[in-house]
């Protein structure tokens, strides 16, 4: 291969791995209802989103959650005041990661010790929101459930 055709093959590739740096985020906004797993399908949650933050609320407007996509950890209003101690605190961060968004939130239950939860955000080809949450308790130990939420 001579010198002119290396160097034209050398730019293609790097166009072509810049383009596929630079893919597009989706867009999570809408009115979606939980379609899976079986148990508890029917919920509702409306997500708003621009290119600085993401907010997730109930269609009545409570429990209104507002995450700003910079990956910067925040401290977050409890999702409710009822009858919640004053010594639990919430922690939260969002980034992508490539077309995913991934949500963290660390709750902390005073000297009870720590609750993680990692909330990975796609679109699947159907169009539909996934959401795979991955909770660690205060023992370590984790769970993870994949939740599908279909447009309204």
């Amino acid at each position: 291969m001579n010198r002119v055709a290396r160097t034209s093959l050398v730019a293609v590739v790097m166009l072509c791995g810049a383009s596929l740096a630079a893919q597009k985020k989706p867009d999570f906004s809408g009115r979606w209802v939980s379609v899976g797993p079986a148990k508890g399908p029917g919920t509702e949650q409306v997500v708003t989103q621009d290119d600085k933050s993401l907010t997730t609320q109930r269609p009545d407007g409570t429990r209104k959650t507002v995450y700003q996509l910079d990956g910067v950890d925040r401290r977050m209003p409890p999702p409710s005041s009822g009858g919640m101690a004053a010594e639990i605190t919430f922690m939260g961060s969002a980034k992508w990661d490539g077309d995913r968004l991934v949500v963290l939130t660390t709750i902390t239950h005073g000297s009870n010790g720590k609750q993680q939860l990692r909330d990975v955000w796609s679109l699947d080809k159907q169009g539909q929101l996934v959401i795979e949450t991955t909770e660690i308790g205060p023992d370590g130990r984790s769970e993870t459930k994949r939740t599908i939420w279909k447009k309204k």
